[in-house]
């Protein structure tokens, strides 16, 4: 019947994703002016797996400024870093962006026939917009690159303390983020 064609077969779906973010390590990244650098953070040969120091008193997370700023720079330093040690920032010490997203579907079944079924379907990801932002794509490291490097003895071939480093003007910022909302709208004929 018309009324029933109308009025009825209505379905409606969601799908509700929630999680809190991954832990984050933080890793020292190349130190310019250390001669053999490469990979290897402190010249030690070890690769891309050095840590710089965490600094007492000092979030993980960065306040009061743009959500893409998510770790807070002055949290870690290589001030006084001894070259082929490793700093005491631990693994896993900071909460990565957490995840929450809703997704909806309406669906309308139409019987054509006996044997033939319409169904119109509309559906949307990501129905509030909310920005989830990601860790370089896979939620686990961020590197804190040094600038303005000052040694010791004022050379990185032959030095064996860092005096003062800044951190990279863009560390600790989230530059990927999962997809933004999108809608769908399909017909499927069933026979």
């Amino acid at each position: 019947s018309l009324k029933r064609n109308v009025l009825g077969d209505w379905q409606i779906t969601s799908i509700v994703q929630a999680s809190t973010g991954y832990p984050i390590t933080v890793y020292l990244g190349s130190v310019p002016g250390m001669s053999g650098n490469g990979n290897s953070p402190a010249g030690t040969g070890y690769g891309a797996v050095q840590r710089p120091n965490l600094v007492p008193g000092q979030p993980c997370r960065a306040s009061g400024s743009s959500p893409t700023q998510w770790l807070n720079p002055a949290a870690w330093s290589i001030d006084n870093y001894v070259l082929g040690t490793n700093g005491d920032s631990g693994r896993a010490i900071c909460d990565g962006p957490g995840f929450f997203q809703v997704d909806a579907a309406l669906y309308k079944n139409i019987r054509l026939g006996k044997n033939v079924k319409m169904q119109l379907r509309a559906e949307v990801f990501n129905v509030f917009n909310r920005t989830n932002f990601l860790v370089n794509g896979t939620e686990v490291s961020m590197t804190w690159t040094p600038e303005n490097v000052v040694y010791d003895t004022g050379s990185g071939s032959t030095a064996s303390r860092i005096i003062s480093a800044t951190p990279s003007g863009s560390f600790g910022e989230l530059t990927d983020a999962a997809d933004n909302r999108q809608a769908q709208f399909g017909v499927r004929l069933s026979f």
